[in-house]
Protein backbone atom coordinates (compact mmCIF):
# COMPACT_ATOMS: atom_id res chain seq x y z
CA UNK A 1 0.00 0.00 0.00
CA UNK A 2 1.14 3.43 -1.13
CA UNK A 3 0.62 6.48 1.74
CA UNK A 4 0.29 9.57 -0.02
CA UNK A 5 0.79 13.30 1.43
CA UNK A 6 -2.41 15.41 0.66
CA UNK A 7 -0.01 17.62 -2.14
CA UNK A 8 0.40 14.34 -3.75
CA UNK A 9 -3.26 13.50 -3.98
CA UNK A 10 -4.33 16.39 -5.29
CA UNK A 11 -1.74 15.69 -7.81
CA UNK A 12 -3.28 12.86 -8.40
CA UNK A 13 -6.83 13.83 -8.73
CA UNK A 14 -5.52 16.94 -11.09
CA UNK A 15 -3.93 14.64 -13.27
CA UNK A 16 -6.40 12.40 -14.06
CA UNK A 17 -9.15 15.33 -14.61
CA UNK A 18 -6.75 16.86 -16.60
CA UNK A 19 -4.53 14.42 -18.15
CA UNK A 20 -6.98 11.84 -18.81
CA UNK A 21 -10.08 13.45 -18.88
CA UNK A 22 -11.95 12.19 -15.89
CA UNK A 23 -14.79 14.54 -14.49
CA UNK A 24 -14.40 15.49 -10.85
CA UNK A 25 -17.73 14.38 -10.51
CA UNK A 26 -16.84 11.02 -11.82
CA UNK A 27 -13.91 10.82 -9.44
CA UNK A 28 -16.32 11.49 -6.30
CA UNK A 29 -19.03 8.66 -7.62
CA UNK A 30 -16.68 6.43 -7.77
CA UNK A 31 -15.05 6.87 -4.38
CA UNK A 32 -18.92 6.81 -3.05
CA UNK A 33 -19.59 3.75 -4.92
CA UNK A 34 -16.72 2.30 -3.23
CA UNK A 35 -17.36 3.63 -0.01
CA UNK A 36 -21.05 1.72 -0.52
CA UNK A 37 -19.58 -1.66 -1.56
CA UNK A 38 -16.88 -1.74 1.14
CA UNK A 39 -19.85 -1.18 3.89
CA UNK A 40 -21.89 -3.59 2.43
CA UNK A 41 -19.28 -5.99 2.12
CA UNK A 42 -17.70 -5.57 5.76
CA UNK A 43 -21.11 -4.77 7.79
CA UNK A 44 -23.19 -7.04 6.22
CA UNK A 45 -26.52 -6.84 6.51
CA UNK A 46 -25.88 -3.22 6.22
CA UNK A 47 -29.33 -2.95 6.35
CA UNK A 48 -29.60 -4.08 10.41
CA UNK A 49 -27.56 -1.53 11.19
CA UNK A 50 -28.26 1.81 12.10
CA UNK A 51 -25.80 4.17 9.92
CA UNK A 52 -25.36 8.22 10.71
CA UNK A 53 -23.41 9.77 8.22
CA UNK A 54 -21.41 13.19 9.12
CA UNK A 55 -20.84 15.89 6.29
CA UNK A 56 -18.34 18.27 5.50
CA UNK A 57 -18.98 20.85 2.89
CA UNK A 58 -15.58 19.47 0.08
CA UNK A 59 -14.75 16.72 -1.92
CA UNK A 60 -14.81 14.07 1.40
CA UNK A 61 -18.49 15.23 2.34
CA UNK A 62 -19.41 15.43 -1.47
CA UNK A 63 -17.91 11.17 -1.33
CA UNK A 64 -19.80 11.05 1.58
CA UNK A 65 -23.52 12.49 -0.04
CA UNK A 66 -22.53 9.69 -2.91
CA UNK A 67 -22.75 7.49 -0.57
CA UNK A 68 -26.11 8.11 1.19
CA UNK A 69 -27.75 8.12 -1.81
CA UNK A 70 -26.47 4.43 -2.65
CA UNK A 71 -27.71 3.80 0.24
CA UNK A 72 -31.16 5.28 -0.24
CA UNK A 73 -31.42 3.97 -4.16
CA UNK A 74 -30.52 -0.06 -1.61
CA UNK A 75 -33.44 1.14 0.42
CA UNK A 76 -30.49 1.05 4.04
CA UNK A 77 -31.94 3.54 6.41
CA UNK A 78 -29.71 6.41 7.12
CA UNK A 79 -29.73 9.33 8.92
CA UNK A 80 -27.39 12.12 7.63
CA UNK A 81 -25.69 15.62 9.31
CA UNK A 82 -24.22 18.24 7.41
CA UNK A 83 -21.60 20.31 9.24
CA UNK A 84 -21.88 23.20 6.66
CA UNK A 85 -24.50 25.40 5.29
CA UNK A 86 -25.82 23.72 2.09
CA UNK A 87 -25.51 27.15 0.01
CA UNK A 88 -21.04 26.86 1.38
CA UNK A 89 -21.07 23.05 -0.72
CA UNK A 90 -19.51 24.14 -4.62
CA UNK A 91 -18.65 22.36 -7.40
CA UNK A 92 -19.55 18.04 -7.64
CA UNK A 93 -20.54 18.54 -3.79
CA UNK A 94 -22.96 20.97 -4.73
CA UNK A 95 -24.01 18.78 -6.94
CA UNK A 96 -23.73 15.64 -5.20
CA UNK A 97 -26.08 17.77 -2.27
CA UNK A 98 -28.89 18.27 -5.06
CA UNK A 99 -29.02 14.76 -6.39
CA UNK A 100 -29.20 13.27 -2.85
CA UNK A 101 -32.42 15.77 -2.09
CA UNK A 102 -34.11 14.34 -4.85
CA UNK A 103 -33.37 10.92 -4.11
CA UNK A 104 -34.19 10.93 -0.53
CA UNK A 105 -34.38 14.22 0.96
CA UNK A 106 -31.21 16.47 2.71
CA UNK A 107 -28.80 15.84 5.42
CA UNK A 108 -29.71 17.96 9.06
CA UNK A 109 -27.79 21.11 8.70
CA UNK A 110 -25.60 21.47 11.75
CA UNK A 111 -23.83 24.52 11.49
CA UNK A 112 -23.64 25.69 15.69
CA UNK A 113 -23.29 24.03 19.38
CA UNK A 114 -26.92 24.60 19.41
CA UNK A 115 -27.99 22.53 16.45
CA UNK A 116 -25.18 19.52 18.08
CA UNK A 117 -27.08 19.63 21.22
CA UNK A 118 -30.01 18.46 19.18
CA UNK A 119 -28.58 16.02 16.52
CA UNK A 120 -26.32 14.37 19.16
CA UNK A 121 -28.58 12.23 20.84
CA UNK A 122 -28.64 10.47 16.95
CA UNK A 123 -24.94 9.09 18.05
CA UNK A 124 -26.37 6.66 20.40
CA UNK A 125 -28.88 5.34 17.88
CA UNK A 126 -25.74 4.44 15.36
CA UNK A 127 -23.55 1.14 15.01
CA UNK A 128 -21.73 2.97 12.38
CA UNK A 129 -20.80 6.90 11.83
CA UNK A 130 -19.23 7.37 8.65
CA UNK A 131 -16.92 10.37 8.76
CA UNK A 132 -16.46 12.62 5.73
CA UNK A 133 -16.34 16.06 7.32
CA UNK A 134 -12.83 16.71 6.85
CA UNK A 135 -10.41 15.28 4.24
CA UNK A 136 -6.72 15.42 3.55
CA UNK A 137 -6.83 19.24 3.14
CA UNK A 138 -6.71 19.68 6.89
CA UNK A 139 -4.97 23.40 7.35
CA UNK A 140 -5.30 23.82 11.03
CA UNK A 141 -6.90 22.04 13.90
CA UNK A 142 -10.10 21.36 14.90
CA UNK A 143 -11.74 23.90 17.41
CA UNK A 144 -15.26 24.96 18.26
CA UNK A 145 -18.30 23.18 17.23
CA UNK A 146 -16.20 20.41 15.16
CA UNK A 147 -14.09 19.85 18.48
CA UNK A 148 -17.04 19.05 20.56
CA UNK A 149 -18.62 16.69 17.47
CA UNK A 150 -14.90 14.74 17.37
CA UNK A 151 -15.13 14.37 21.08
CA UNK A 152 -18.94 13.09 21.20
CA UNK A 153 -18.21 10.81 18.66
CA UNK A 154 -15.66 9.41 19.91
CA UNK A 155 -17.15 8.66 23.21
CA UNK A 156 -20.30 7.05 21.34
CA UNK A 157 -18.88 3.71 20.95
CA UNK A 158 -20.03 3.44 17.60
CA UNK A 159 -18.05 2.43 14.61
CA UNK A 160 -16.13 4.82 12.67
CA UNK A 161 -15.53 4.91 9.16
CA UNK A 162 -13.58 7.62 8.08
CA UNK A 163 -13.84 8.81 3.83
CA UNK A 164 -10.32 9.43 3.55
CA UNK A 165 -8.07 9.72 6.21
CA UNK A 166 -10.00 10.27 9.99
CA UNK A 167 -11.26 14.20 10.63
CA UNK A 168 -8.49 16.08 12.24
CA UNK A 169 -5.51 13.80 10.77
CA UNK A 170 -3.22 15.72 9.57
CA UNK A 171 -2.98 14.15 5.27
CA UNK A 172 0.81 15.35 5.23
CA UNK A 173 2.93 13.92 8.29
CA UNK A 174 -0.10 11.23 10.23
CA UNK A 175 0.65 14.10 13.19
CA UNK A 176 -2.82 14.83 15.28
CA UNK A 177 -2.45 18.75 15.03
CA UNK A 178 -5.99 18.69 17.49
CA UNK A 179 -9.06 17.10 18.21
CA UNK A 180 -9.46 14.34 15.96
CA UNK A 181 -11.72 11.54 14.89
CA UNK A 182 -10.73 7.32 15.73
CA UNK A 183 -11.76 6.00 12.91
Amino acid sequence: MKILTAQQMRAIDRRAITTFKVPEIVLMENAGRALFTFLRATFAPLGDRRLLLLIGPGNNGGDALVLARHLANAGIPFEALLFARPGALRGSAAINLVALRRAAGGPRPVTRRRDWSRERRRLRRSDIIVDGILGTGLSRPAGGLLAAVFADVNASGATVVAVDIPSGLSGDTASVPGPCLAA
